[in-house]
């Protein structure tokens, strides 16, 4: 499930925060054809009716893809929350054809829970530090000074939630360590271990795209729980980084690039025209990074036969798609992973969706 890195609220306030600085304005705009409504405002039998409950879904969806927008942008203003809030929906006519735009709009703001010490914090540029804010950078510097000797107990109720609401990002190798912790903790129950894995999520999604990503990105390349970790957090975090994606797989190193795979179902917030070159670039390089185990031909007691080298050591037959002990495929793919074939397809099928609403802008 995706989950909100900063607050959205209609309200002009936030009870129980401080509003430390306005950023700005940030919008969003998401303009769809009305055939995607099959006679969207005609159509209406019954106002509780199957058919009014499936345009309700789709304006969902669209109201969705403003919000996930907002989103981003506030965090690329390092926001940490986006009040006054609205959404508005319009019937407009272009070029013959009649468009439904969705319009969400609000204020950015970079705010703090409210605790001891609540307004006083010093006003922005004033060149002043107020007792609240000088406390909050004591207490940060003294974590990353425990997290340095080894000291620091990330279980602590109180201090993750220091952690998360204050972004400490310094700590993301803790973080990403503690996953692998809980993970070796719950080996033998996967849903238990992703339970525990929720709260470590929400840290990533609090940290702007960019600092998040270079974190969950660097993981690929750890150990096998902690790029797991990674590779559900940049999926629901919509953080596909098509580049950093393609860097890996140009590195040359099999359990790399199939890690890369991973990622490929992960979503950008929202995807311009400009999007869809890369893609089409990515999709082409799978297949040359992550080509089929070559088979070979090897002597029995019934002759030769072709046979391919999986990595766990077996000599599966050329016949067979998946070794017979360990479940990896052709690419050396484990079973229960994305496999080049299936990248590709989701690839095709993102591309072609890309051009179909694009079409004749």
């Amino acid at each position: 499930m995706n989950r909100k890195r900063l607050l959205l609220t209609t309200t002009s306030s936030l009870d129980g925060w401080t509003i430390e600085e306005y950023l700005g304005p940030v919008s969003a705009e998401v303009v769809v054809g009305t055939g995607l409504f099959t006679d969207f405002f005609s159509s209406w039998t019954d106002f509780f009716g199957m058919e009014s409950r499936a345009h309700q879904s789709k304006l969902d969806q669209i109201k969705e893809r403003a919000l996930a927008t907002i989103e981003y942008k506030g965090l690329r203003l390092g926001a940490t929350a986006v009040i006054g809030l609205r959404v508005d929906h319009d019937e407009i006519s272009a070029g013959g054809k009649s468009l439904l735009m969705v319009t969400a709009m609000g204020t950015a703001v970079r705010a703090s829970r409210a605790g001891p010490g609540t307004g006083t914090h010093a006003p922005a540029g004033t060149g002043a530090i107020s007792a609240h804010d000088l406390k909050t950078e004591r207490d940060r510097l003294r974590l990353l000074q425990r997290a340095q000797a080894g000291q620091l107990d990330l279980g602590d109720t109180a201090i993750w939630d220091f952690v998360v609401d204050n972004q400490v990002e310094e700590l993301a190798p803790h973080v990403l360590k503690r996953a692998v912790n809980l993970n070796n903790q719950w080996a033998y129950d996967p849903a238990q271990r992703d339970r525990a894995w929720a709260p470590l999520k929400e840290f990533f999604f609090r940290l702007t795209p960019d600092h998040g990503a270079n974190h969950l990105y660097g993981a690929l390349s750890g150990p096998e729980p902690e790029a797991e970790f990674a590779i559900q957090v940049i999926r629901e975090a919509a953080l596909l980084d098509v580049e950093r994606v393609g860097g890996m797989l140009r590195q040359g190193d099999p359990t790399l690039s199939i890690r890369a795979l991973q990622v490929v179902p992960a979503d950008k917030p929202f995807y311009t025209p400009d999007d869809i070159a890369p893609l089409e670039a990515l999709r082409a390089l799978i297949p040359v990074a992550l080509p089929p185990i070559p088979t070979t031909r090897k002597k029995g007691l019934m002759g030769e036969k072709e046979v391919w080298a999986c990595p766990c050591g077996e000599q599966p037959d050329a016949k067979m798609q998946a070794c017979g002990v360990c479940g990896r495929d052709r690419y050396g793919t484990p079973q229960r992973w994305l496999n080049p074939d299936r990248a590709v397809a989701l690839l095709d099928e993102r591309i072609g969706l890309l051009k179909t609403q694009f079409a004749g802008e």
